[in-house]
């Protein structure tokens, strides 16, 4: 959903004047799912298998933010997007067949990458310069993958055999992610400001939806894991008049709470941003 959209909504409702911002964030980040489920690779039996799937997530975001006011607590709603991109993505599967022939198979290549964000967090509580509060994010990434290159590997007898695919591959990643959140403001000057935040989600949800229309026409196969998300960021601001200018730094990363369900995703990013104080 467009970015003017959220914002015009929350413009709408906001109780007291907001005041907005506008963000440029570049960032240098990755993303992995890995799946276990039983599947089969030429037999009639299910043998045990994996699937990982690795996309190259690096993009130009663009962040609008409103801080406003609920119930006259102080709240900061953003949402961001990015441009179509071609970015590297990598498909495997991994199977262990009944004889001890492992056979790995997929592609690689590169897809079309588009992603956006939205959030809502509110502080709680604030004790001098310290302040805690909770903050709930969704974000989604979409992936058509082009025409890549298809490998299978055997190790037993060891083989390797390339081919062009050209099955059209969709894939979605959707987070979900409840955070608790930790910021430390001090003055820099008159007219400066430094921000230092924490935030934590112990248990998110990463959800990957593959859509394969030329093998399973009409169906989508889903896969679900349980993840915690850690983001810490460190912002200057400096006023100028009604009005103040900014950049920052920010990194993330994921860990996974089940071996047979995982999502890992790390970057880290700068920004510039520009808006009312």
């Amino acid at each position: 959903m467009p970015v003017a959209i959220f914002l015009s909504a929350l413009l709408c409702q906001a109780a007291t004047a907001p005041r907005v911002s506008v963000a440029v964030d570049v960032r240098n980040e990755s993303l992995r799912y890995r799946f276990e489920n039983p599947s089969t690779f030429d037999t009639a039996e299910l043998v045990p298998h994996s699937f990982e799937q690795t996309y190259d997530t690096d993009n130009v975001w663009i962040r609008g933010t409103v801080r406003h006011s609920i119930f006259k607590a102080p709240a900061e709603f953003s949402a961001s997007g990015t441009p179509a991109a071609t970015r590297r993505a990598d498909d495997f599967d991994t199977f262990h067949q009944p004889g001890g022939d492992v056979v790995v198979a997929g592609t690689t290549g590169n897809a079309t990458l588009q992603s956006w964000t939205v959030s809502e967090g509110v502080t709680t509580a604030r004790w001098k310069a310290l302040g805690t509060g909770v903050r709930y994010e969704y974000r989604r990434d979409r992936w058509r993958f082009h025409d890549g290159d298809g490998i299978v590997i055997h190790s037993q007898p060891p083989s390797v055999t390339h081919r062009v695919v050209t099955t059209r591959e969709t894939t979605i990643s959707q987070v979900h992610a409840l955070s608790w959140v930790a910021d430390l403001q001090t003055s820099a000057g008159p007219r400066g400001a430094f921000l230092l935040r924490f935030t934590t989600a112990p248990f998110a949800v990463a959800r990957l939806t593959v859509q394969l229309p030329d093998k399973y026409p009409g169906r989508d196969l889903n896969f679900s894991a349980d993840v915690a998300l850690m983001d810490l960021e460190m912002r200057y601001r400096h006023a100028l008049g009604p009005w103040s200018i900014g950049a920052g730094a920010r990194g993330q990363r994921s860990f996974n709470w089940l071996a047979s369900g995982q999502m890992h995703l790390s970057g880290a990013s700068l920004f510039v941003e520009a808006g009312r104080r």
